[in-house]
């Protein structure tokens, strides 16, 4: 079904290429980036969850056998192990969640790119009650302003990673 929409919005665009016929093409293009985007963001999360689970999971283990073991290097092992794996799920659990919020940043992008095509649809149609010599430099400025954001939304999802949370420490 999903196939059968894009060739359908495909095949429209080759037969009168168009901003309508581009804008469903775009929309048609978007729904499928927002379901890969929204599956990455689940994925992330859960394995995010997981990761927080086993590290707990480990902490626990190594605090009960702690208890357990009456010598100290028993117990030095198991610290030593529960520490080398609580920071290793850690990573884990903080690289997953860095994924998510950035499929996040990602459907936040997907919700606006609607708004932009209307903004431009719009633009199109009121530009054709334009007196002629007034048409073409509106048009133009159309085009502009439709390869800007374009541009714009590319730079935006390949810089727009979140950096770290750093806190100050005070002296």
């Amino acid at each position: 079904m999903e196939r059968e929409a894009l060739e359908t919005a495909a095949e429209r665009l080759r037969e009168k290429m168009e901003l309508a016929s581009l804008v469903n093409f775009n929309r048609v293009l978007l729904d499928r980036y927002h379901g890969i985007a929204t599956e990455q963001a689940t994925k992330a999360y859960r394995s995010s969850q997981v990761a927080m689970a086993v590290g707990l999971a480990i902490l626990v283990a190594a605090v009960l056998a702690g208890w357990n073991f009456q010598g100290s290097a028993d117990r030095i092992f198991v610290g030593s192990a529960a520490a080398i794996g609580t920071a290793f799920a850690a990573y884990l659990s903080r690289t997953y969640m860095q994924t998510y919020e950035r499929a996040l940043q990602q459907l936040n992008q997907f919700f606006n790119q609607p708004v932009l095509n209307g903004y431009f649809l719009t633009a199109e149609r009121m530009s054709e009650q334009l007196p002629a010599e007034r048409r073409a430099a509106v048009m133009e400025r159309i085009i502009a302003d439709v390869l800007e954001s374009g541009k714009e939304m590319h730079f935006a999802s390949t810089t727009a990673v979140p950096a770290p949370r750093r806190t100050a420490r005070r002296a």
